[in-house]
């Protein structure tokens, strides 16, 4: 029987995954206000989770950094001009990132959390970047 060629095999730990997001209770934003909230959280939460959606879509469709730009850049624009209609909205479009960098920097995924590793270039072993030094 041929193998299906289109499925991707991940050796993955949950606990590799996790890692991505932060995990402490308080910081998984919610769309659910409640009366104890600081006022202007709700907005944050709601741009947090926007904001983590254009990331998994663009994932998902592996859209190049330039499209989620311009993306970012019309969906900033449009928040920005409805404070003209609705005023109370204008703390909500302060909070819209107007680049990709400021949205990575926004959600914590502007930093590398790759292990480097070094090929021997005569028996091709792999080591730990930081093991390896010449004196």
């Amino acid at each position: 029987m041929p193998q299906n060629i289109l499925e991707e095999v991940w050796d993955l730990a949950i606990e590799d995954v996790e890692t991505d997001f932060p995990q402490g209770q308080s910081q998984h934003p919610s769309v659910v206000g409640n009366n104890t909230s600081i006022p202007g959280q709700n907005f944050k939460d709601i741009v947090n989770w926007l904001l983590i959606f254009l990331c998994l879509w663009s994932s998902f469709f592996t859209l190049p950094d330039n499209a989620l730009e311009i993306l970012l850049s019309f969906l900033r624009a449009t928040i920005d001009s409805l404070p003209t209609i609705f005023p109370v909205v204008a703390s909500f479009a302060a909070l819209f990132p107007r680049s990709v960098h400021l949205l990575r920097k926004e959600l914590g995924l502007d930093k590398d959390r790759f292990i480097k590793y070094v090929v021997c270039p005569k028996c091709h072993s792999w080591y730990v970047f930081d093991d390896c030094y010449e004196l």
